[in-house]
């Protein structure tokens, strides 16, 4: 691989160039090997280091052999490349402690927020039932109105013709 000109640290695409590995391959296989890949977050890319490149490298050529992502795990965890790092920095954190904990501390926050949104939206539903209870009583309340008072239009109704009758019968 040609020296790149990003100097020590190099994006998937500048890999890729170099050796002539698809992207979107890259990026897979950096998906499943992160643990291994010494990298850091620069913004919004991810800068792998030299030490990375060689094991994507290797990557390669194990798949080039007819080894599966399985068995290239079991070769990297039972040895690893020459130059790798037992605990590496990870997204840009100098200690693997501290980007673990950030990211949980991370998570954790978005459950509380999470949370909060649930419990506000639990109240919104028990606001909204309440008020489907009250309109379901005032719905009665009218219906029973209405058929009162269609009642008591039949009953006028009725009263007029009877007293419709009785004046035809008084004219005949």
């Amino acid at each position: 691989m040609a020296p790149p000109v990003g100097g020590l640290w190099f994006t998937i695409p500048e890999i890729s160039k170099n050796s002539g590995i698809p992207e979107t391959t890259l990026r897979r296989w950096a998906k499943w090997s992160r643990h291994y890949l010494e990298h850091k977050k620069v913004k919004n890319k991810r800068l792998y280091s030299k030490k990375a490149v060689d094991i994507l490298l290797l990557i390669r050529d194990l798949y080039a052999q007819g080894k599966n992502r399985e068995e290239i795990l079991t070769l990297l965890e039972k040895e690893p490349p020459p130059g790798t790092i037992d605990t590496p920095t990870v997204a840009g954190y100098e200690n693997p402690m501290e980007s673990i904990i950030e990211r949980n501390t991370q998570a954790l926050h978005a459950t509380a927020h999470a949370i909060k949104i649930l419990g506000s939206q639990q109240q919104k539903i028990e606001s909204l039932e309440n008020e489907i209870e009250e309109l379901k009583k005032e719905m009665t309340i009218r219906d029973q109105k209405n058929e009162k008072d269609k009642m008591e239009l039949l009953q006028e109704i009725n009263a007029m013709m009877l007293e419709m009758v009785k004046q035809m019968k008084g004219k005949s």
